[in-house]
């Protein structure tokens, strides 16, 4: 198998993690902490519904944030950024 120069692979490594970003970006459970509020239901049980997915929401968009600046990182190590 022949070796692959390191940059055309730190730039396939950079548009794989940017399009998981994208694709961690675009997921619509994102949004459904606006739905298991109190017009859903009655109760802490849907306070900590409602917060639990909010949180899991806002991880999901640090991670997909943190994917892109790695994607940037290999970019910036001796690669043309597209």
């Amino acid at each position: 198998m022949p070796l692959v120069p390191v940059a055309p692979l730190a730039v396939l490594r950079a548009t794989e993690l940017r399009r998981l970003a994208r694709r961690l970006q675009a997921l619509s459970a994102l949004t459904l902490h606006r739905f298991a509020g109190d017009e859903t239901w009655v109760g802490p049980a849907a306070l900590a519904c409602q917060n639990d997915l909010a949180t899991h929401a806002r991880l999901l968009s640090c991670e997909a944030e943190r994917l892109l600046a790695v994607a940037r990182r290999l970019e910036l190590n001796g690669v043309v950024a597209p």
